[in-house]
């Protein structure tokens, strides 16, 4: 009688530390950080970013974290083979600008349908992998996956700009691309988008 008693102590626990596991997937009250990037122009090329993909989205969700490091002989050789005319100050730029990650700030976006989620949230989600993404869906519904940015770098002459932005909505759906801008105008202009990885 007493084995039983406790083997069904023992059932009890395994099973309330089973839910927990399982409410705890949902990842909850994960504020944002403190922004480390304050730079306007930054955000005048991501802007510029999301209003030429984005503008018709309900629900854009960024990672507050950039990219960081970038592969610069990747890029170098992605514009040397797309005919991209850039001078050297700008792979330097965007090298030096993502040598660290920053945290973006959730004031400095035009687009009211953006919102950051903290990367700390992120991994709370995919600490479960197998579950990862269904738990991200369960609290955001409404999310066409998750998007990550670089800084941008910027030409010599202040003309022309790089940034690198990924999108992934599973784990065998998501693309990368290495995005050019001219400033046109005093208005930062797409000109081309080239994909750099797809999953």
């Amino acid at each position: 009688m007493r084995k039983i008693i406790i083997i069904q102590l023992l059932v009890t626990i395994l099973l309330l530390s089973c839910k927990k596991d399982s409410e705890e997937t949902l990842c909850t009250d994960f504020q944002l950080e403190q922004s480390t990037l304050n730079n306007e122009l930054d955000y005048e090329i991501i802007n510029s970013v999301l209003e030429t993909y984005f503008i018709n989205f309900d629900f854009i969700h960024i990672v507050q974290k950039t990219k960081s490091p970038v592969h610069i002989e990747y890029i170098k050789d992605k514009l040397v083979s797309e005919n991209i005319v850039f001078d050297s100050l700008l792979l330097s730029d965007y090298s030096e600008e993502n040598s660290n990650a920053y945290f973006l700030s959730d004031n400095n976006f035009e687009l009211n349908t953006v919102q950051l989620i903290n990367p700390t949230e992120t991994n709370c989600f995919f600490s479960v992998e197998y579950k990862g993404w269904e738990n991200y869906y369960k609290k955001y519904p409404k999310s066409t996956g998750l998007h990550t940015f670089s800084r941008p770098g910027i030409n010599t002459t202040g003309n022309q700009a790089i940034i690198e932005y990924g999108w992934q909505a599973n784990y065998d759906t998501g693309m990368g691309y290495l995005i050019v801008l001219e400033k046109v105008n005093n208005k930062w202009i797409v000109k081309n988008r080239f994909p750099t990885w797809a999953s």
